[in-house]
């Protein structure tokens, strides 16, 4: 196929974020299962973490925060 034009990029790439999604919620249910056998164990609030942030990043580059939402993560 030739270059692709800005719309079947966009397109492409939002089917992956959208599959990603989908991905994420199944791992994130998995994470908790696994949490709740382990409950003195902080590793699994620690690897939340970053994801949050990730997320975060991921919401204020497509225009998704709340203003209070900006406003308590300057960084973003």
């Amino acid at each position: 196929m030739p270059n692709k034009t800005a719309a079947q990029a966009y397109a492409a790439n939002q089917a992956t974020c959208r599959e990603l999604l989908k991905r994420l919620e199944r791992a994130l249910d998995g994470h908790a299962e696994r949490a709740a056998l382990d409950q003195l164990n902080w590793g699994y609030s620690g690897d939340l973490g970053p994801v949050a942030q990730g997320l975060l990043l991921g919401l204020s580059m497509l225009g998704g925060l709340t203003a209070a939402e900006r406003q308590q993560h300057p960084e973003l």
